[in-house]
């Protein structure tokens, strides 16, 4: 039964009939308070079902938090002797983890608000400050309990290291982005990012004016006829260091053809400023290189295209980029155009 204070108390209810008669039945009954019986019992339930989950972690960290006190307690690793436990009070009621790295809070306050909300298993990875070691990746294994309240009481797990195994992941991810050669974006993870920055300023609504630059390099062909592709490899890294050296930041630098780069440039002061800029490019990327026949002069045809709330797709802004190059390129090469009206 539950009291007008909220409070559940257990009874257990014993019954015999004691006599019997044509016209009535006599039955004696026995209450008994069996409240600290069953609190105990689900305790047992508790302790049974944690030992079951922590069974097979010896060596990791464990962690229990009893939303009753509000307490945290982190085990330390039994096979390091300079660590120690850790124990925060007043869990729930910390408006800021200062131990949790500060990309990860949104997804870590998530994780622990859906865990609290109802009994669920669940797991995170996320880079934390223990130990006094620095951020490292961790993945955090839980289980909230329902208690004999009718709520979240406990929640009990794991936190693992997984450091080393997270920085190889990484490792791989950007390898995977990333032009083997140029060590610039490759073409899909160039569409790919470029898209998510519009797709984020289009939702904000956000005043800020970015720029796309689409970059050609001219006369490359002329290199790898008369140098040789292992030459033309190197010219392009060249190029490409040039152009990393000079956009940096929230800029996304990308390799997406042969001889073509993508630049894409955020948050830029004003029109003028990108022509200035695409200008300084251009002059930077003319060289050179010595032949036999003669000099070989490698310059770049830049095509540009700005943009503002409503922001374009990404790919109606490369191709304004890429008509206004091909207008760069038809105009005598080495210079650079401004997608507009008056192309």
């Amino acid at each position: 039964t539950r009291r007008k204070n909220g409070i559940i108390r257990w009874y257990q209810v014993r019954s015999n009939l004691f006599s019997r008669t044509k016209e009535s039945h006599i039955i004696t009954t026995l209450i008994l308070d069996a409240t600290e019986r069953k609190n105990m019992d689900q305790e047992l339930k508790l302790q049974a079902e944690r030992l079951n989950l922590l069974s097979d972690v010896e060596g990791e960290h464990i962690f229990d938090y009893n939303a009753k006190s509000d307490v945290l307690l982190i085990k330390a690793s039994k096979e390091n002797a300079e660590e120690h436990d850790i124990i925060i009070p007043d869990f729930m009621q910390k408006e800021q983890y200062s131990y949790i790295f500060e990309e990860d809070k949104a997804f870590f306050i998530e994780f622990l608000e859906a865990c609290m909300k109802s009994p669920k298993r669940d797991n995170l990875n996320v880079r934390m400050n223990l130990f006094e070691s620095g951020y490292r990746w961790y993945r955090i294994l839980g289980s909230s309990i329902l208690g004999n309240e009718g709520y979240v009481t406990r929640m009990v797990g794991r936190i693992t290291d997984i450091h080393e195994d997270k920085l190889k992941e990484i490792e791989l991810e950007i390898k995977a982005e990333k032009d083997t050669l140029t060590q610039t974006y490759n073409k899909g993870a160039t569409e790919h990012i470029i898209t998510g920055i519009l797709s984020d300023e289009r939702n904000n609504h956000s005043d800020k004016l970015h720029a796309l630059l689409v970059i050609d390099l001219d006369n490359f062909k002329a290199i790898n006829d008369n140098l040789g592709h292992a030459y033309g490899d190197l010219v392009l890294s060249e190029a490409a260091g040039k152009m990393k050296d000079m956009f940096k930041g929230h800029d996304v630098v990308g390799r997406v053809g042969g001889d073509e780069f993508v630049i894409f440039m955020y948050d830029v002061e004003d029109v003028r400023n990108v022509y200035i800029i695409a200008r300084k490019l251009c002059k930077l990327l003319s060289t050179k290189y010595p032949c036999v026949t003669g000099d070989i002069p490698v310059t770049s045809s830049i095509g540009i295209a700005v943009c503002q709330d409503p922001f374009p797709e990404y790919i109606d802004l490369f191709n304004q980029a890429d008509a206004a190059m091909y207008v760069s390129k038809n105009s005598g090469k080495n210079g650079c155009t401004l997608y507009g009206d008056d192309m």
